[in-house]
């Protein structure tokens, strides 16, 4: 594999431990850090409280099964 590669895995990992951290502390304020410019995100709503989407593609029916 090409170090790009391990270099890009690592870089992921290291938001995702970072994201967790700041759920942690409840620095909801800051998961805006985690994310591109790009990503659009609303952490306006409280927990539990999504808008209906559509159901999952047929490649996840086989998770839902188990």
């Amino acid at each position: 594999m090409p170090p790009t590669f391990l270099e890009d895995v690592h870089a992921i990992k290291q938001i995702y431990v970072r994201y967790c951290e700041l759920v942690d502390a409840k620095q909801f304020d800051r998961l805006g850090d985690c994310f591109t410019s790009e990503t659009a995100h609303d952490y306006t709503r409280p927990p539990g409280h999504h808008a209906r989407r559509p159901r999952s593609p047929d490649r996840f029916d086989a998770l839902e099964s188990r």
